[in-house]
């Protein structure tokens, strides 16, 4: 059988004995080729390699087909990818549903992009939500989970109806064996023990992100609360209270104006004993409506993002190694973000339903109504059928980011892919997990060779 180099192969770094660390996108394999086996690398496509029963095969060339940097010359790997791409957007056993039972907040942050109109879940709203839910799961047998993002405006405005829905989708679920989780994006102004135990325990919310801006001074000028006060103090005091049973994540939203305070902020949650729970995560502010058109001066280039995160990141790993190691392989995806998939939507207080929450309250941009649970516009299906960019069949890093954020590729008039943040930053990032692997490993220094390397 005839063999040929990976598309997908990318070069991380050269060193000078000659020593090749190799990355392949579509495996998610991280090694090092040492002079043998980069020579039965570059000589593959001459190689006529027989894989009969009983045949053991070199060593390097054994290595080089494990882990997919060589493929066989007839295998399309592009086809293959958007095969396995097709079957994540359209698998049936999975309802995935954002839920908002309010777009009122009791924030005013300067950046937001929804429009808040106070809108709540009502009750008749809430029982056809229920029905639609078991209208999915009768219509797909093989359904095995159902997962739920309670969302807003502020979601702990309306405790009591996430307390009763969940009640009601708990109950629904474990009437037909079907695995039910969820999880909160919550300011965090309104978590308190007694609130987080509810969640946790009666509402199985299993996580639950929060966001924080900096340090008080800076923090306080960008989540700003509704009478005008400060958020920072009520925050921390919450996250306090709950973090020793309730798994949180911190979300830092940075721009122009908190770049310079990051380093700080990230010494301040260690100081306090954070970074495992909560953890901690850094991402840019973007322009995403009219709402938020003011904001955009100062939002970050995303060359420029993934500096700053990089920078994060070994800040992190400094502090808690264990914790960071982790995060240093971009593993591949199939689809850049869950929405692309057929049984995702998101749900508005009215019932109209969204292709993705930065459309949630625009009713104009809605993908149907939970009154007729399978009545689609045309909007869904050009979302959920959207095909990739050309640009984005012919990159080696497709298998990292599946085209990046589909929202943009489908509302944006030049139809050109937005590479997110992360494939500015991939090299730094597996050098980096390539360093930690040899000190662990090699910690006197030496050499690894290809055996030691595979898929970290």
């Amino acid at each position: 059988m005839k063999y040929k180099q990976s598309r997908y192969n990318i070069v991380i770094d050269t060193f000078e004995n000659g020593d090749t660390l190799l990355y392949n996108t579509f495996t998610g394999a991280l090694g090092l080729m040492d002079a043998t086996t980069r020579l039965a690398y570059e000589q593959i496509k001459n190689m006529d390699i027989k894989i009969d029963e009983g045949i053991e095969l070199e060593h390097d060339v054994a290595m080089l087909i494990r882990y997919g940097y060589v493929v066989p010359t007839t295998m399309d790997e592009l086809a293959a990818f958007m095969y396995g791409r097709n079957i994540s957007k359209y698998q049936t056993n999975h309802l995935a549903l954002t839920i908002a039972p309010t777009l009122g907040c009791n924030m005013r942050c300067p950046y937001c992009y929804e429009d808040k109109n106070g809108s709540v879940m009502n009750n008749e709203t809430q029982q056809k939500l229920i029905r639609f839910i078991r209208v999915h799961l009768n219509a797909y047998q093989d359904m095995k989970y159902l997962t739920v993002t309670w969302y807003g405006g502020e979601p702990l405005l309306q405790k009591d109806r996430i307390y009763h829905l969940s009640k009601e989708f708990i109950s629904i679920c474990a009437e037909r064996n079907i695995t039910y989780s969820a999880s909160m994006v919550t300011n965090g102004v309104l978590l308190d023990r007694d609130t987080a135990k509810m969640l946790y325990e009666d509402c199985k919310v299993g996580s639950v992100q929060v966001t924080i801006d900096g340090r008080p001074e800076i923090h306080n000028a960008r989540r700003i609360l509704a009478d005008g006060e400060g958020s920072f103090d009520t925050i921390v005091k919450n996250i306090e209270a709950c973090k020793d049973f309730l798994p949180i994540v911190i979300r830092i939203n940075v721009d122009t104006r908190n770049e310079a305070e990051l380093e700080q902020l990230i010494r301040f949650f260690y100081e306090k004993g954070w970074g495992k729970n909560p953890s901690i995560y850094p991402a840019p502010v973007e322009t995403y409506s009219e709402q938020c058109a003011d904001c955009s001066a100062n939002c970050i280039d995303k060359s420029d993002f993934a500096k700053i995160k990089l920078k994060v990141q070994q800040l992190r790993y400094e502090k808690d190694r264990d914790t960071v190691v982790e995060e240093l392989f971009p593993r591949p995806r199939t689809v850049y973000c869950g929405h692309e998939k057929v049984n995702s939507y998101v749900i508005d207080p009215d019932g109209y339903c969204y292709n993705c929450w930065l459309d949630i309250g625009r009713k104009e941009l809605s993908c149907g109504h939970i009154n007729a649970p399978f009545a689609f516009p045309k909007a869904r299906y050009k979302w959920i059928s959207n095909d990739l960019p050309e640009k984005c069949k012919g990159c080696e890093y497709l298998p990292m980011c599946s085209g990046g954020c589909a929202h943009f590729r489908t509302n944006s008039s030049s139809h050109e892919p937005s590479c997110p943040e992360a494939y500015f930053s991939y090299r730094e990032t597996l050098r980096l997990a390539y360093l930690d692997y040899a000190a662990v490993s090699a910690p006197d220094g030496s050499a690894l060779k290809s055996e030691d390397c595979g898929e970290l």
